[in-house]
């Protein structure tokens, strides 16, 4: 098993099935990569917007997982993360008494039973079979009352699995019919979009601006019989593409990271994702996260290299705005319209500016 393990948003393991997920814990536990501890859970990833990953992943109940985002390379372009696992020095660290759980079971194995005592086995199964029914019963008994012990003190399974990194949980969704902009390349008409959703966490940890990338996701409609592009398209150089914060403060550029990424899904459709990083020159960097009230809108650009040609229409922009490895917020439109090379859409962001604030 790799170590560290390179994975994808949310910067922990996911795994389809939670039978591959307690396989991944229990190897881990053996190796030493996570710990037998009380903290160690696990839950059900909810996917940023409707294309995100997910799946079943570790979960430290103390938030002491160290991962780290990468910053450099080819796969900090394609925004992986490095998952270490327990902290060897955890301060948090308490032994685990809850009853087994599937990722501490222990896999045993019956010794097959030789030919020559095989006939003296068989007889003292027939010999017995009333003590070994009486056995069972008196071990099913232990089961039940262990059972019922474990429910009065850690209550329902349910309520023991807690669903984590899901800010949008705890965050108040506002859902407006707003005439925003959706803009083509110069000197065309601006086209109206639809419905827009926003949503921003309560719990927003304040601290300077060190690492800020937005990630959008068009969900597009390809021309009929076109061939799709690669999975994924490096680029060489920004060409100009990028995304913009517009307010008071004046306007903050986020260039566009150096690789593009198309997904294929079940319906036909084609999502294009594309990633905005903020630079170090810029003058937001190291700037207090509530500066970034000090913005009213969102836009960013819609890029398909090796595939301009192959889009019809452009059916749903999700926005994720990530400050200092945390969502700060969430915005999605449903334009509707024909793709052009160049678009831009726009996104409001009074709904993170009320977050920042401290009001509801």
């Amino acid at each position: 098993m790799p170590y560290p393990h390179r994975c994808e948003w949310p910067g922990v393991p996911l795994f389809p099935t939670q039978n591959e997920l307690f396989h991944f814990m229990k190897d881990s536990i053996a190796t030493g990569v996570l710990r037998p501890c009380a903290h160690l859970k696990y839950y059900q990833h909810v996917p940023r917007g409707l294309t995100g990953p997910r799946g079943y992943a570790p979960l430290c109940d103390r938030d002491s997982f160290k991962t780290e985002e990468l910053r450099t390379g080819y796969d900090a372009a394609r925004g992986l993360f490095d998952f270490y696992g327990c902290p060897p020095d955890c301060l948090l660290y308490e032994e685990d008494r809850r009853p087994p759980a599937p990722w501490r079971k222990e896999t045993t194995q019956e010794a097959p039973m030789s030919t020559e005592h095989e006939g003296e086995g068989s007889q003292l199964r027939r010999r017995q079979p009333t003590a070994v029914l009486v056995a069972w019963i008196g071990f099913a008994g232990l089961v039940l009352t262990a059972l019922i012990g474990a429910y009065a003190k850690f209550g329902t399974g349910k309520a023991e699995t807690p669903v984590v990194n899901a800010p949008t949980q705890s965050a108040q969704r506002v859902e407006t019919q707003q005439s925003q902009s959706v803009q083509n390349s110069p000197g065309s008409t601006n086209i109206q979009a639809g419905v827009v959703i926003q949503s921003s966490p309560s719990g927003i940890v304040r601290a300077p601006i060190t690492h800020m990338v937005v990630e959008t996701r068009f969900t597009t409609t390809p021309k009929t019989g076109v061939k799709l592009p690669p999975v994924e398209v490096p680029i060489l150089g920004h060409f100009g593409a990028h995304a913009g914060l517009e307010g008071p403060a004046g306007r903050v550029r986020l260039d566009l990271a150096n690789l593009i990424r198309y997904r294929q899904q079940d319906d036909g459709s084609l999502v294009v994702i594309n990633r905005f990083a903020l630079s170090p020159s810029s003058d937001l960097y190291q700037r207090p996260i509530e500066a970034l009230g000090n913005y009213r809108t969102l836009d960013v650009s819609l890029n398909t290299p090796d595939f301009e040609q192959g889009i019809s229409t452009v059916r749903l922009v999700e926005v994720t705005m990530t400050v200092n490895g945390q969502d700060v917020w969430h915005g999605a439109l449903t334009p509707g319209v024909s793709f052009n090379k160049g678009q831009r859409f726009e996104l409001p962001l009074d709904k993170l500016k009320a977050q920042l604030a401290g009001t509801k």
